[in-house]
């Protein structure tokens, strides 16, 4: 099953799933496969969910650097902008913003691979003044 497949790649070394570019911010990173403190300060990581551009709801999380670099220019993000995801078989998708909410940081509903067959997206980042994570969700167009 997948569920299993997606278990072991995160007990294996990490690897890059894919490539996230989100041209109105000038944003294009390497999608690491799994997240841990020291592999957020090299890119965004894969939190949740399956890999990039298969069924379901893939959870990036990115830190959110006062420098503008890897997610801290989310904020700039409103409905209807594009994120693309080009996955390791050369495939793109663009994926079209659909929301953006500030949620506590037990709150872990944005998880949720309820997704009805569909392929979405959740980029988290933290806001370092409020403490909350900031969530952008977006659906595959």
């Amino acid at each position: 099953s997948s569920e299993e497949a997606t278990a072991n790649i995160d007990e294996i070394e990490p690897f890059i799933i894919g490539l996230l570019k989100i041209e109105k911010i000038e944003l294009m990173y390497p999608i690491l496969s799994k997240t841990s403190d020291e592999l957020l300060k090299i890119s965004p990581c894969r939190f949740y969910g399956p890999m990039a551009n298969e069924i379901g709801n893939l959870c990036i999380a990115g830190h959110n650097y006062a420098n503008q670099t890897h997610f801290a220019k989310l904020q700039y993000l409103n409905e209807g902008d594009i994120i693309q995801v080009f996955d390791l078989k050369g495939n793109k998708v663009d994926y079209l913003i659909s929301s953006k909410q500030e949620i506590s940081s037990d709150n872990t509903s944005c998880l949720s691979q309820d997704t009805k067959g569909l392929r979405e997206l959740t980029l988290i980042t933290c806001n370092k003044i409020k403490g909350n994570r900031s969530i952008i969700k977006a659906k595959e167009k």
